[in-house]
């Protein structure tokens, strides 16, 4: 969500080409993909901040600091397909939570076990 909200704020001609990096002390971390980018996000980020700080989550920002790093994936997190968990991993995690004997990672392996493509027959609550 708040991915969304600083891209939005961004031109969209290099919204394409950033992602938000993280919220701290009032610093706003920007990555983008190349220097030209981060650049052109350096020069534009005294229009950038006012329309960041509207909304609540962003309003004591006062600095936009902006890195480089290279991604291989296109999409952002949230629009990424997720992978789906075969029925026959499932019962495998199931398996292995049965023979685990700390109760938390047994419940944490029914969860992740439920996920499977036509659902887990098992309770993680158990």
């Amino acid at each position: 969500m708040l991915e969304r909200l600083v891209l939005a704020a961004i031109p969209d001609n290099l919204a394409s080409q950033c992602r938000f990096g993280g919220c701290r002390n009032g610093e706003l971390i920007l990555i983008a993909t190349n220097s030209t980018q981060a650049s052109q996000l350096r020069f534009h980020q005294r229009a950038i901040l006012p329309r960041l700080r509207e909304h609540e989550a962003f309003s004591q920002v006062w600095r936009i600091r902006v890195r480089v790093a290279h991604w291989h994936g296109g999409a952002p997190r949230s629009n990424r397909e997720r992978p789906t968990l075969s029925i026959k991993n499932a019962r495998l995690l199931e398996e292995v939570a049965g023979h685990t004997e700390d109760q938390g990672l047994r419940t944490i392996l029914l969860r992740l076990a439920s996920r499977a493509e036509g659902g887990g027959d098992s309770d993680p609550t158990q």
